[in-house]
């Protein structure tokens, strides 16, 4: 294995966590509005955590992994996982509501992105301890 394969290698689970938040994300628009509990529940509470913990085992269990990424990558763990009840049903209420009310657009939730750090840590913790 080259050295460049190397480095593209060890940030996979990256990549894996954004195309399954990706695969969420259009979940929430193909399934029928009553459906709106349902989805909260499997995704947010299930489907999400559960990727970024075992993604982020996969990236503690990476022993070329600089530790410098290790700050941007628990960011993009934070954003992603505060994005996805934004742009899912903070967004869905704004465009329903847009023609009756002009409040300007919805702010995501900030706690969300400490949570999604928190999913991060752990798994990370979880594989720099096994690996």
């Amino acid at each position: 294995m080259t050295k460049q394969n190397g480095k593209r290698m060890q940030y996979r689970p990256l990549i894996v966590y954004f195309i399954i938040w990706l695969i969420s994300y259009a979940v929430f628009f193909m399934t029928d509005p009553g459906d709106a509990m349902g989805y909260w529940i499997v995704a947010f509470w299930g489907v999400l955590p559960i990727a970024a913990i075992i993604s982020s085992i996969f990236l503690g269990q990476n022993k070329t992994l600089n530790s410098k990424a290790l700050i941007p990558i628990g960011v993009y763990y934070g954003v992603m996982y505060m994005m996805a009840p934004y742009l899912t049903f903070k967004m869905a209420n704004y465009h329903a509501q847009i023609a009756a009310v002009r409040n300007g657009l919805p702010m995501p939730d900030i706690k969300l992105f400490f949570v999604g750090v928190l999913f991060f840590i752990a798994g990370y913790a979880i594989g720099a301890q096994n690996g």
